[in-house]
């Protein structure tokens, strides 16, 4: 999987040092992954002691969250998200920006909108979140990718349809696959 990031054919930045924190996940009934916040928050946190220990000047970090937690708009969420903001907002004001996928559930009909965090940030304009979308090769929007009403939590679109990336495992040469976070 790190060869996505950072390989020399693949790779979108082939000469960086990559950490990777890794979140225990849940498998639903319908194949869906579920993970806990509880592990994210740890997570952003362990990115967060990495990069002061290793003392990372201010805009030399990205930060890639390839998930989402829905919205239900419970008091407890409200609680959560207001500590995975917090978290954020952190980053951010290290100048190392964050970057979530729009989500892959817009051909549910009731999901045409983006619904999950951290994606709903991006239309809080203190937390400068990038929303990444996707889009079929002739720009349109994917059909399983939401969008947001006026794009006020859309940042930008990239192909995400018919992507082709090197395989997880096996002997392909490469697979040919299509999501927001897939590739």
């Amino acid at each position: 999987m790190l060869s996505r990031a950072v390989s020399s054919f693949y790779g979108v930045s082939k000469a960086s040092n990559v950490v990777v924190v890794k979140l225990p996940v849940e498998v639903g009934p319908e194949g869906e992954h579920y993970f806990f916040q509880s592990s994210l928050f740890e997570g952003l946190t362990q990115i967060r002691d990495d990069i002061i220990s290793h003392k990372i000047p201010p805009g030399k970090g990205v930060i890639n969250m390839s998930l989402a937690s829905p919205a239900n708009g419970g008091l407890h969420e409200k609680m959560l998200m207001n500590t995975l903001r917090s978290l954020i907002k952190e980053f951010t004001e290290r100048d190392i920006p964050v970057v979530a996928g729009s989500g892959d559930r817009a051909r549910e009909s009731r999901h045409e909108d983006i619904d999950s965090y951290p994606a709903l940030f991006g239309s809080d304009k203190s937390l400068s979140i990038i929303v990444v979308g996707s889009t079929n090769i002739w720009g349109m929007r994917s059909s399983f990718s939401p969008g947001s009403k006026n794009d006020r939590c859309l940042t930008t679109s990239a192909v995400g349809e018919q992507v082709r990336c090197p395989p997880a495992s096996g002997l392909e040469k490469e697979v040919v696959v299509s999501g927001t976070s897939e590739c």
